[in-house]
């Protein structure tokens, strides 16, 4: 009997062994990122419909030239001629210069660096790239140079927004947090202040298009002055959908474009303009 007992456990385990099973699983990781940088620029300067005169004794106070043919105002200067309501070539005197590059992705150079120098456009921007092809191009330094004989100068700078590769299905509540502010330093040291003197004022608009899909949402804040604010908060902004790219277009213009307001100062202006843009996928309460 002890014999016997032995086989039936050797045969026991035996058959145990024959129903081990095996399992070969492959996994697939998909890693990407996002990436913000700026992507381009624009400048113009709309003709003006009438000339300024102005007293040369007392900037300040307008006068009439045909008063000189009767020995008054004779010390009146007038800003450029105005042909065929039309304007002249003023705008050219405007113009801003860019360095920039392909765009290379965290830690890589971009290739094909350039300095460029634009003009302004006289009735629609002059600008460094076409919309659609901005996306592919990222700017190191930019600097207007505004040197036409009365202010009324726009001018933009677009920040470009890549959002991770990865595709997000419904239900998962995505809910991008945006954020933008702009600082505006004034460098100039002779008493002036460019914001005031040009009359600046600001405008955003944000595009953002949705992934897999040729729909957008856009969000708009309307041109207001600074006046005298040297820092300017949005309110945040939230895109509930899986967001592929973003483009935040920060808007300036030169609002003092009438009267003797509208002359600009010989001395040197500077002032520096800097621009915060985030975006985030906050928590949901």
């Amino acid at each position: 009997m002890k014999s016997l007992f032995s086989l039936l456990v050797g045969l026991f385990l035996l058959s145990a062994n024959t129903h081990a099973i095996s399992l070969t699983f492959k996994l697939d990781i998909f890693s990407s990122g996002s990436d913000i940088y700026a992507c381009n620029a624009g400048l113009m300067h709309k003709p003006y419909n009438n000339r300024v005169c102005y007293d040369r004794n007392n900037p300040e106070n307008s006068c009439n030239p045909s008063l000189c043919e009767e020995g008054r105002a004779c010390n009146c200067v007038c800003t450029g001629d105005i042909l065929n309501n039309d304007g002249q070539g003023e705008f050219r005197l405007d113009y801003f210069t860019a360095s920039y590059s392909n765009w290379a992705d965290h830690g890589e150079i971009g290739t094909g660096k350039k300095t460029k120098n634009m003009a302004a456009g006289k009735n629609d921007f002059n600008q460094l790239f076409q919309d659609n092809a901005a996306f592919g191009k990222e700017l190191s330094s930019l600097t207007f140079n505004l040197g036409s004989e009365r202010y009324g100068a726009k001018y933009f700078l677009d920040v470009c927004y890549k959002s991770t590769q990865i595709t997000y299905p419904a239900g998962l509540g995505l809910n991008y947090s945006h954020d933008k502010q702009i600082t505006v330093t004034d460098l100039s040291d002779n008493g002036y202040n460019y914001e005031d003197l040009s009359g600046l004022a600001y405008k955003t608009v944000v595009v953002c298009k949705k992934k897999d899909s040729s729909d957008t949402q856009t969000e708009v804040n309307d041109w207001t002055q600074f006046n005298g604010n040297q820092v300017v908060d949005f309110s945040n902004v939230n895109f509930s959908f899986d967001i592929e790219k973003c483009k935040v277009r920060y808007l300036f213009k030169e609002t003092n474009r009438t009267g003797v307001e509208s002359l600009r100062r010989w001395n040197l202006q500077k002032a520096r303009v800097c621009t915060y843009t985030s975006f985030n996928e906050p928590e949901l309460n």
